[in-house]
């Protein structure tokens, strides 16, 4: 069964090409993560297409999943992951689900163009924790990736909400802005990492959207349970993702191009999403007071 879904996963791949340049193929994206990934995916799909953007998405994931923990799945070969897989081509979308995969399965499905990486949230402050773990999956997915020109990003997370009762919340004081900036922290230090050349900043885009009330009322400050993103937040996730890898290869503006939006997100809270989106992108490591820019 395994192999029948594989070969299916590597149809519809061959079969899916892109319209944006000739000869090309569309970028492809690998996400190695927990839920905090699945969160910025989630809509990824209707983003792309709604833009005309002919992309393959992947993510590995485990819930709950840190640093140490994917070194320890791919240092034992263990098939612990899930693999969520879509593939958006000319306006449509098709989407597989595997589970028990590995990390070097997942590597070796296609010539991802950028792999991120990132650490569970309730440590993605804590620099000590990252190593020595990055490192080593570094090498790893050196050794194992099908594309040599594959680009590593870090996917700066996000800070949790105020009032959040996250069992890990207590490492920041409780306080949101201490572990953003943590988070701010720890991303820059990972960035000194030579093979890591692009910065995933959520975060930022969150902590921009959280300074515009219309915003920062919807769920829990954005998220749905204090520290996974609500439909909101992951919308805002989605445009992140849309921004720094999409938009400028393939010529797309957000504000003009991108039509989709969930059917709970108004038309105002849309177009700010996409602003907390693309100010995070301009400025990674700084908030935005996105009531300020014109």
């Amino acid at each position: 069964m395994y192999r029948i879904l594989l070969l299916s996963l590597v149809f519809i791949c061959v079969f899916f090409k892109p319209a944006y340049a000739e000869n090309s193929e569309p970028i492809k994206i690998l996400s190695i993560g927990n839920s905090f990934s699945q969160d910025i995916q989630t809509y990824i799909d209707e983003i792309a297409a709604s833009a005309g953007v002919d992309v393959i998405v992947g993510n590995l994931y485990r819930s709950g999943e840190s640093l140490e923990g994917h070194w320890k799945q791919a240092s034992q070969s263990n098939k612990a992951y899930h693999y969520e897989k879509k593939v958006i081509f000319n306006g449509e979308s098709q989407a597989r689900t595997l589970h028990n995969i590995s990390l070097k399965d997942g590597l070796a499905d296609e010539n991802w163009d950028y792999i991120t990486l990132q650490q569970t949230s309730g440590k993605s402050g804590l620099y000590r924790t990252y190593q020595p773990y990055l490192g080593n999956l570094i090498d790893y997915i050196g050794l194992h990736q099908k594309n040599p020109n594959a680009q590593l990003a870090i996917h700066m997370t996000w800070a949790y909400a105020k009032d959040s009762s996250h069992k890990s919340f207590p490492y920041y004081g409780k306080n949101q802005w201490n572990m953003y900036r943590s988070i701010v922290s720890t991303s820059l230090q990972a960035m000194k990492e030579p093979s890591i050349s692009v910065i995933l900043p959520t975060g930022t885009a969150i902590q921009n959207a959280r300074t515009h009330a219309t915003l920062n009322r919807f769920g829990d400050e954005l998220t749905a349970d204090g520290y996974h993103l609500g439909p909101l937040g992951d919308y805002i996730g989605g445009m992140v993702l849309f921004e720094t890898f999409l938009a400028k290869p393939y010529h797309k503006d957000i504000f003009k191009e991108v039509n989709f939006k969930p059917a709970e997100i108004t038309d105002k809270q849309a177009y700010l999403a996409k602003l907390a989106a693309k100010e995070a992108v301009k400025n990674p490591f700084d908030v935005t007071n996105i009531d300020l820019v014109k």
